[in-house]
C-alpha cells in the first residue's frame, strides 16, 4: 500500500475529495495547509505576509517528508506542492499521484473572494487561469490525471475507486 496524494490548482477538491477518499478505502486523511497552520500556529496567509511564498514552501516540504511515510495516508496537497521538483520527485516515489483537474473559470468561481487563499486574493478570471496554466506541466507529471468537472465529490470518488482498481 502507498500514500495516495492528491495534486491540482486550489479550488479543484482536493479536501473534500481527500477526505471522502480516506473513508471509502479506510484510510486517514491529511490536508497539508491544515497541518502547516496547526505546527505553525498561524494561517497560510499570515506565513505568507511574514515569510514569504519560499518560507511557506519550505515548510511544506518538511511536512510532506514526514507525513508521506505513512503508507495508509491520503493526502490532500497545497495547489502549488508541485512547483518545487523536490516535492514532485517525493510524491512519485512515495505514492500514487492524481491530478484533480477543474476549469480556470470554476476554479474561479470557487477561490475568489476567499482571503484565506494568497495566491488568488484580488486576481482576475485571466490572471488566475495564466496561473494555472503555468503549473500544468508540472501537474500533468502525475500517475492520474482525473477530470473533477459536473461530477459530484462521490461520483469522483467511485471513480478514482474504479480507475486505480486493486491499488487503493
Amino acid at each position: 500500500m502507498k500514500p495516495i496524494i492528491l495534486t491540482g490548482f486550489m479550488g479543484c477538491g482536493k479536501s473534500t475529495i481527500g477526505q471522502l477518499l480516506a473513508q471509502k478505502t479506510n484510510r486517514h486523511f491529511e490536508d497539508a495547509d491544515t497541518v502547516i497552520e496547526q505546527r505553525s500556529g498561524m494561517s497560510i496567509p499570515r506565513i505568507f505576509e511574514l515569510e514569504g511564498e519560499d518560507g511557506f514552501r519550505k515548510r511544506e516540504a518538511q511536512v510532506f517528508a514526514e507525513l508521506l511515510e505513512d503508507s495508509s495516508l491520503v493526502l490532500a496537497t497545497g495547489g502549488g506542492a508541485v512547483l518545487k521538483k523536490e516535492n514532485r520527485d517525493l510524491f512519485l516515489k512515495k505514492g500514487i499521484v492524481v491530478f484533480l483537474k477543474a476549469e480556470p473559470s470554476a476554479i474561479y468561481e470557487r477561490v475568489s473572494g476567499d482571503d484565506h487563499r494568497p495566491l488568488a486574493k484580488g486576481k482576475t478570471l485571466e490572471e488566475l487561469t495564466a496561473l494555472y496554466e503555468s503549473r500544468m506541466p508540472y501537474y500533468k507529471e502525475c500517475h492520474i490525471c482525473y477530470e473533477t468537472m459536473n461530477k459530484t465529490p462521490l461520483q469522483c470518488v467511485n471513480e478514482l475507486q474504479q480507475l486505480c482498481g486493486g491499488i487503493l
